[in-house]
């Protein structure tokens, strides 16, 4: 059995924890930091409405500048991530890998299982269904039987024979309605249960005719935000939807 406990990856590594990946970034790009600082501070300064051309451009300057400094940020940001993206995507491939196989033959073995209690249930509700009908059909008989008796020991002997017929009559419909873990638990000397259950479970029979609206609560405003500019977007912007406007417009553009 492998040994989860042993050192793994990180171990007596160059692989730098969190904590002193922040402290070296911090550190190596102070320059950026105060920069930005700088032009959030400038930001703050503006008038909080453009009321005359040099206040235009003022607020366009550091508009360019915040701009940027964000496309200078955003590029470093993915050329320092990218050696622990790819990593991070090396360690997902080679773990996910192993444990798709798992999962796959995992779900293979449980269908031939399932396969199997399945018939196993139908089986033994047939068999206890045919065996209810039958002490029911020998209770009747009994009672029957009770019935056209004359003399009193026989009588007594009849009804006896007829309440003990109808007592196993009612036991039998008690065990055609037992439960499938009633009928069909396995255990095994070595450990394993094979038994069943009653499971909740969802089929898309088609997804065509899945009435959205009932969804609506289940969904979230990122969600619904997303398919109505795919929306926009396969319309051309020029369609109509209620609860949502959509077009061309005119908009400032600083460069």
């Amino acid at each position: 059995m492998t040994d989860t406990t042993q050192i793994g990856i990180g171990h007596n590594t160059q692989i730098p924890t969190p904590k002193q990946i922040s402290e070296e970034l911090a550190m190596r790009f102070a320059d950026m930091t105060e920069s930005a600082a700088l032009v959030l501070t400038n930001a703050r300064a503006l008038p909080e409405k453009v009321t005359a051309k040099n206040e235009l451009g003022d607020v366009s300057r550091v508009i360019i500048r915040l701009r940027e400094l964000g496309k200078t940020a955003e590029s470093t940001r993915e050329a320092e991530k990218g050696p622990y993206w790819r990593a991070g995507l090396a360690v997902d491939a080679f773990f996910k890998e192993i444990i798709a196989r798992l999962d796959k033959t995992s779900n293979i073995l449980n269908r031939r299982v399932n396969d199997y209690q399945q018939a196993q249930l139908a089986a033994e509700r047939k068999r206890r269904d045919e065996e209810a009908a039958a002490a029911f059909a020998a209770a009747e008989a009994a009672r029957l039987k009770a019935e056209r008796a004359r003399k009193e020991t026989t009588k007594a002997a009849a009804e006896i024979e007829a309440a003990l017929t109808e007592r196993r009559a009612d036991e039998a419909a008690e065990a055609a309605q037992a439960t499938p873990a009633g009928m069909v638990r396995e255990r095994f000397s070595d450990g394993p249960l094979v038994t069943m259950k009653q499971v909740k479970f969802v089929d898309i029979i088609d997804i065509k005719l899945i009435p959205l609206e009932n969804l609506r609560p289940y969904l979230r405003p990122s969600e619904i935000e997303a398919a109505v500019k795919r929306w926009a977007v396969a319309t051309e912007y020029t369609g109509i939807m209620a609860g949502v406007k959509c077009g061309e417009r005119d908009d400032s553009v600083v460069r």
